[in-house]
């Protein structure tokens, strides 16, 4: 679906001011601004929300991002979705034993401390992405892996140019900041 965020931003204002009362004396009429700056937060809410719960929409809302590690970490791009990684998979261009040995691991101590030495894990600790290498220590790897993961959707430059997402997300999106300007969920 080609969508722009005014096209979002009117349909959530319109569904959020017409609860209740009359919506010409809704307080949320005026706030366009507001919508504006929830947007990315309900757009994020609700591709994470989607992905957890449809594996088809997951898939389609999963990009591929080239990354350079050093010493076996670098900062998590910021479009990645880091609830999401558990469906994620890494890959080297240069080592296809790296994505076919390596796993996901949540939780850090689980990172450090592996349950099968033979096998790479990544993680997430803070804002960055770890990795080790199959019988290697944390730290060691400098080189270059894909991370293929759940992803926002790009967000434009300007208010009227054009989007594509799918129809849940939009209209989970809407729902989202619909509910964010009334009050009804947390920015």
């Amino acid at each position: 679906m080609s969508v722009s965020i005014q096209q979002i931003l009117d349909r959530a204002m319109e569904l959020a001011s017409s609860v209740g009362t009359d919506s010409h004396d809704s307080p949320i009429v005026d706030n366009a601004p507001t919508a504006e700056v929830l947007f990315p937060t309900a757009l994020r809410r609700a591709a994470t929300e989607i992905a957890r719960s449809d594996r088809n929409e997951a898939d389609i809302l999963k990009r591929t991002y080239a990354l350079t590690l050093v010493n076996g970490s670098i900062t998590l791009p910021t479009s990645v979705i880091a609830e999401c990684l558990d469906s994620s998979s890494i890959y080297s261009d240069d080592d296809s034993d790296i994505g076919q040995l390596s796993s996901y691991k949540p939780r850090y101590y689980d990172f450090l401390h592996p349950a099968l030495e033979q096998l790479g894990y990544y993680t997430v600790r803070g804002a960055n992405l770890e990795f080790r290498e199959p019988d290697e220590e944390s730290g060691e790897f400098d080189g270059a892996l894909n991370l293929v993961a759940v992803g926002m959707p790009d967000i434009p430059s300007t208010l009227t140019a054009s989007m594509t997402i799918s129809d849940r997300v939009a209209e989970k999106t809407i729902e989202n900041l619909a509910a964010m300007l009334r009050g009804e969920k947390a920015a």
